[in-house]
């Protein structure tokens, strides 16, 4: 008879929570365990058709509003885990439930762990949604029986002053395009017009609105350049085209909206640099990405992507245009030096976290 596991991914909607969702069915598809997912309504359909090995729950729709979140961990689902008779079970969305079951949760919402005094472009409701959503999880955390699952070691050094005694073991995420050799040169590095990438959703904490100051910035210096972002449809993105408009940056910023994999890759390979002026990450799965494709990276100087990129980025300060618009300008200038770090960087990443423990692995031995 197959050991049984339980995986609460109902409260994952989308962005990086999305791809930790695909690596984690990825790493179970040929496991000696049974898996049944409790998966949101959006999620269902798509992934139920690429992992048919798996079985796939889901809640009525009216009981993923977020009005039944406690009556949901604490009562509901855990009577989904009692039904399917599992052994383990493993949070994902942040959110552990309420069960005597051996479980882990997989925590990657940075605004968890960091100062209110890190979250930044919120206005003043968000900011209050926020610490309520932080209040709330951390009592969750304390009063749930769980341990911890998370993608870096910044991030178990914050945590752990939240959790004390509980575990916490670091997965890093197994990303990174594959079957690139990023050995190569960058073809694009003689390219007149200069193109900076930046994947992600829009999240206040993502710094979008930083691009608009830097585009204007570089433009008068003469540059020809290009940032490409992947907004979804939201109030953020209205405005953001709106201003891309008014200031006349519509041959400096092109906004492509969500993309496929695919897609990003594509699109990482016809560009110079990532760039991501983000505040806070959990990881920063781009980073590695870039790195696989030999593209150098200039972020934010923060404990998350200094941890992750070492010496293959060009690091400003996400406050200051100046600053940003000067390393940007640095960066073009020693565009070949960058790739060769960023090539050696993926090596040593790829050497450091080859023999890591994968999350079966972690799952198996808990």
């Amino acid at each position: 008879m197959k050991k049984v596991l339980f995986i609460n991914a109902f409260n994952i909607k989308s962005g990086g929570g999305r791809q930790i969702l695909s690596y984690t069915l990825d790493d179970f598809k040929e496991s000696d365990y049974e898996v049944f997912i409790l998966i949101s309504n959006s999620l269902e359909d798509v992934f139920s058709k690429r992992y048919e090995c798996f079985n796939f729950l889901k809640l009525p729709f009216f009981l993923e509003n977020n009005f039944f979140r406690y009556f949901l961990l604490s009562i509901i689902v855990p009577l989904y885990v009692k039904r399917t008779k599992a052994i383990k079970v493993l949070s994902l969305g942040n959110y552990p439930i309420k069960t005597k079951v051996r479980q882990l949760t997989y925590i990657h919402w940075p605004y968890l762990v960091y100062r209110s005094n890190d979250w930044t472009n919120m206005s003043s409701i968000g900011r209050l949604k926020t610490q309520f959503k932080v209040f709330i999880l951390k009592h969750l955390i304390k009063k749930f029986e769980t341990d911890f699952i998370v993608q870096s070691e910044v991030m178990r050094s914050r945590l752990k002053k939240i959790i004390g005694k509980k575990k916490c073991f670091v997965l890093f995420p197994d990303v990174g395009f594959p079957n690139t050799n990023n050995s190569k040169n960058n073809k694009n590095i003689d390219r007149e017009k200069i193109i900076f990438f930046y994947p992600a959703l829009f999240y206040p904490h993502k710094n979008h609105s930083c691009i608009i100051d830097v585009a204007c910035t570089l433009r008068d210096k003469g540059l020809n350049f290009k940032f490409i972002v992947t907004l979804q449809d939201c109030q953020f993105k209205r405005s953001f085209q709106a201003k891309i408009k008014y200031r006349k940056l519509e041959n400096y910023i092109e906004d492509i909206g969500i993309v496929s994999s695919n897609e990003i890759y594509k699109n990482f390979e016809k560009s110079n640099f990532l760039f991501m002026p983000t505040h806070l990450e959990t990881f920063g799965i781009p980073y590695i990405e870039a790195m696989s494709l030999a593209k150098p990276i200039i972020t934010s100087d923060k404990d998350f992507s200094r941890n992750i990129c070492d010496e293959a980025a060009i690091y400003f300060d996400v406050s200051s245009t100046k600053d940003i618009s000067e390393k940007i300008i640095f960066a073009i200038k020693n565009e070949k030096e960058l790739i060769t770090k960023s090539v050696q960087r993926y090596k040593k990443i790829q050497k450091e976290f080859n023999n890591s423990n994968k999350l079966k692995a972690i799952i198996d031995m808990y």
